[in-house]
């Protein structure tokens, strides 16, 4: 009932790591490689060209430019002028630099509230600084009445990027909650999600254009986005990058090259980098085959609550590979995993319970966690419950439910479950079957 545990890892990290886009020719690239090598007369032209144009990233760039006195004078009215217009298009870099003139009185008038409003939008597409920044105005009550449970929330996601200040912040204000306002914050933290990247450029800025390129197949656009954000040391478009690379597209798949890219991401604590790293390690994908590298690097993000990685952790720990063989310790990170709603932990959770793994045996309970995974459509767990409904244990033997959930896993192609289905069918009647196969199609 409890099989493929490693398989089921590696392929719920691959399925579960989200992507990301890099740089392609073009009069934009040409306006950030003269940036980078301190021509701003040309960047400025450039930039301001496609910035005439509406282009997001253009307008961005020349805000810089104004903002630093890069080419022009140093002027910050017209800096804000041309953050804003990349602002309202929805570029997250450009609404967290709104924030802070705001917040700084930069180009604009003062305004807290003002602020926290930008610094709100652009922490809402994941940007790390304007979630540390915004976790600091809701703990003094800047821009908006206090709310220590808001700024424990968006310091955990900030210090989920490996912002060292977010971290040291995070663990500071622990110290001064109570375990309900701690509860709370973790759990709005958990919920909170990217939004959705599909909308185009208005809807996140650059990563989302990237990411959106990517799921058109448009890998060359993706490219263009990507390599200056990973350039300029951006964990997640260095994350991203080292996806193309991985996966190929759009460039020749090179697993040194993907695992370059990872690894400067995962250096800044993105878990997501970290998480892959340790399947790599673990695979031999790109880097010479290491237990010990994988266990470590999946620790790494399973500690920042990175729910694959917790458990692939477990996993590791089950097996005994880079780490001690320790089955307790296999079920504390499943129970991590689980406690995230991730389906993975919830299987190896039924498992561990069903081989007294860690744990007392206990097939209610095992049943109880097959059943959450199995709802998510979890093939192993379909299978898994369904053996439990036919035999009987830690459920009440029903041959119309084991017929139904091993249809389920069947139709995604597990033989064990299509032969397990048609044992089943043996014992019960047309009408039993009938009932089952209609429940299967609701």
């Amino acid at each position: 009932m409890f099989r493929n545990l490693i398989t089921a890892w590696l392929v719920a990290l691959v399925l579960s790591l989200g992507l990301v886009p890099s740089v392609a020719a073009g009069p934009l690239e040409d306006a950030l490689a003269a940036n980078r090598r301190g021509d701003y007369t040309t960047a400025l032209r450039l930039f301001r060209s496609l910035a005439d144009q509406g282009d997001a990233r253009a307008q961005y760039g020349l805000g810089v430019l104004y903002e630093k006195g890069q080419g022009v004078p140093q002027d910050y009215a017209e800096s804000f002028k041309w953050y804003g217009k990349a602002a309202d298009q929805g570029f997250a870099g450009a609404q967290f630099n709104i924030g802070v003139m705001y917040d700084q009185g930069h180009g604009v008038q003062q305004n807290l509230a003002e602020a926290l409003k930008w610094y709100r939008k652009a922490a809402d597409q994941g940007d790390a600084q304007a979630q540390f920044n915004l976790a600091v105005m809701y703990a003094n009550g800047q821009g908006a009445p206090q709310d220590i449970v808001q700024a424990l929330m968006w310091l955990s996601l900030s210090a989920a990027h490996g912002d060292p200040t977010a971290v040291k912040g995070r663990d500071t204000l622990l110290q001064h909650l109570t375990p309900a306002q701690i509860a709370e914050a973790q759990r709005l933290a958990r919920e909170w999600k990217l939004p959705a990247s599909s909308a185009g450029p208005a809807a996140g800025g650059p990563l989302a254009d990237a990411t959106a390129a990517i799921k058109r197949g448009d890998y060359g656009s993706a490219m263009s986005v990507l390599r200056p954000l990973a350039d300029q040391g951006n964990a997640a478009g260095q994350f991203a990058l080292g996806s193309l690379y991985q996966n190929g597209w759009g460039v020749q798949q090179d697993y040194l090259t993907a695992v370059g890219w990872f690894r400067r991401a995962a250096d800044k604590g993105y878990a997501n980098a970290q998480a892959i790293l340790g399947t790599m390690y673990f695979s031999g994908q790109g880097v010479p085959q290491d237990d010990v590298q994988a266990a470590n690097w999946m620790r790494k993000a399973a500690d920042q609550g990175h729910a694959d990685a917790q458990f692939g952790l477990g996993t590791l720990y089950s097996m005994g590979r880079g780490v001690p063989q320790n089955y307790a310790t296999a079920v504390g990170w499943f129970q991590k995993a689980s406690d995230q709603g991730a389906a993975n932990g919830q299987y190896a959770l039924g498992g561990a319970y069903s081989m007294g793994q860690g744990v007392p045996k206990n097939y209610v309970t095992a049943a109880s966690w097959f059943q959450k995974a199995a709802d998510q459509g979890h093939v192993n767990a379909q299978f898994s419950l369904g053996a439990l409904y036919s035999s009987g244990q830690g459920v009440a033997q029903d041959y119309v439910r084991a017929y139904l959930w091993l249809s389920l896993a069947a139709a995604k192609g597990d033989k064990q479950a299509a032969e397990g289905r048609g044992i089943v069918a043996t014992k019960m009647t047309q009408t039993q079957i009938a009932e089952a196969q209609k429940l299967a199609r609701e």
